[in-house]
């Protein structure tokens, strides 16, 4: 656990809305700063924030809405395309998926869509319907800003969409002890970022409440 809560100090305080003044630029930033803190680290399995990107087939017109992260699109553009150079690359991907919409070869594409997709998940859909974000934050979130509770990559690509609606990503993860996690930035939106520390808090607040319940029997 050691590794997950020195992502969370160190983000906690790096990527706070009040040094941007607008969505893009927050984004764009918070893409760079979380690979460039995992490229100079030894961490073995390195987080990167994964963000919804609408991507267009230069050949066919075709679209598809994915989620990539700046790392992966930059590798399939150097491979398919050969586009970007080793020192512009990782820039230039994070500036394309914070305006939400980039122009591809077909290949790139069709590799892209299959691999990336987002697509409808009926159980997170149920509980969005049930009480819109809020209930969202309540079922996934965890106290310290993770979640573990997925089934699948589907799953959290089309989570990983909602909360982008609402101005909030995410970042994915490896840890040894926990395997697969997702941490949740501190939203953009101020009301956002009240109403997270607010579910937060009353998880919080359950979780003292059932060990002091513990302690006392």
């Amino acid at each position: 656990m050691r590794y997950l809560s020195l992502f969370v100090v160190l983000f906690i305080f790096s990527c706070t809305k009040d040094r941007f003044s607008t969505r893009e630029s927050y984004l764009e930033s918070l893409i760079i700063d979380v690979y460039c803190l995992y490229e100079k680290s030894n961490y073995i399995y390195p987080a990167a924030v994964e963000v919804p990107l609408w991507i267009s087939n230069s050949s066919t017109s075709d679209s598809a809405l994915v989620v990539v992260s700046v790392g992966y699109l930059a590798q399939k553009l150097q491979t398919n395309m050969d586009v970007f150079h080793d020192s512009v690359d990782i820039p230039m991907c994070a500036q394309k998926m914070s305006e939400g919409f980039l122009i591809v070869d077909s290949l790139t594409f069709l590799e892209i869509r299959d691999e990336c997709k987002v697509e409808k998940c009926s159980k997170v859909d149920s509980i969005y319907h049930s009480g819109g974000i809020k209930s969202l934050f309540q079922h996934y979130v965890n106290n310290n800003f993770f979640i573990f509770n997925f089934s699948s990559f589907k799953e959290m690509n089309y989570l990983t969409y909602l909360f982008s609606q609402y101005d909030i990503f995410l970042s994915s993860g490896f840890a040894c002890e926990d395997g697969f996690y997702y941490y949740v930035h501190p939203p953009y939106r101020d009301d956002m970022k009240q109403l997270l520390d607010s579910v937060i808090y009353e998880k919080s607040k359950k979780s003292f409440d059932s060990l002091d319940r513990v302690s006392v029997n």
